[in-house]
């Protein structure tokens, strides 16, 4: 987001974690513009674990992560290759995983310290705090689906993945082209509300034989010659 002014701190499978000068105004923020440096710290440990869940599954995706960065208004995380619109999708869901993952272990050291019956210090409780409630809430943002958000890809993601659960059942099922064609004319007419499904169904099924035959002549007159 911002050209200059990184530090780099860090380096995970080459790629160089990198904090900018504006980092105090986020920490700010997050504590309510008061000194509380657990929240400080927290809402440091929840944007990492965001950029990094993206990276994770950027590096599954076998896409290079150039660097991860945090800055005042959070972090990105820079990846170079040629995702399909399937792995971008996926590469947007790592960082709100991540942040689960992290709101899934600040309630598990809650329980624990609950359990000891010792009140934490305020350092604890604020990075406690941080890890679930405003984790949270920094999650939900994410998830709205605009443009700049990670919400506008995982959106896609049901979408994409019908997408390619019909193409692989397609292609276990070795139906050729045209009757894939057909099939997707069918499923589209069915999907509008009073559609007649008989007839639909009967459509295809005629549409699919003819193609069937005309492709088997064709064969045979390929042949002859």
């Amino acid at each position: 987001m911002f050209g200059s002014g990184y530090m780099q701190i860090a380096k995970v499978r080459g790629a160089p974690i990198r904090v900018h000068f504006t980092v105090p105004i986020l920490c700010l923020f997050a504590s309510g513009w008061s000194f509380r440096p657990g929240a400080w710290i927290g809402v440091l440990v929840v944007v990492l674990a965001h950029e990094l869940g993206h990276a994770s599954l950027a590096w599954r995706a076998r896409l290079r992560v150039r660097e991860v960065m945090l800055h005042g208004f959070g972090g990105h995380c820079a990846y170079v290759g040629a995702p399909s619109p399937l792995e971008r999708s996926i590469v947007a869901t790592g960082g709100v995983l991540a942040q689960l993952a992290l709101f899934a272990l600040a309630l598990a050291l809650e329980a624990a310290l609950g359990a000891g019956g010792v009140k934490p210090p305020d350092l604890a409780l604020d990075l406690l705090a941080t890890w679930t409630s405003t984790n949270l809430a920094i999650a939900a943002f994410n998830l709205i689906p605009l443009p700049g958000l990670d919400g506008a890809e995982i959106w896609k993601l049901p979408g994409l993945l019908r997408a390619l659960r019909r193409r692989r059942a397609m292609n276990r099922a070795g139906a050729p082209s045209s009757t894939r064609t057909t099939t997707a004319r069918a499923d589209a007419a069915r999907a509008r509300p009073g559609a007649p499904h008989d007839a639909v169904d009967e459509d295809a099924v005629r549409e699919t034989v003819r193609r069937a035959l005309e492709e088997a002549r064709r064969r045979d007159e390929r042949r002859d010659r």
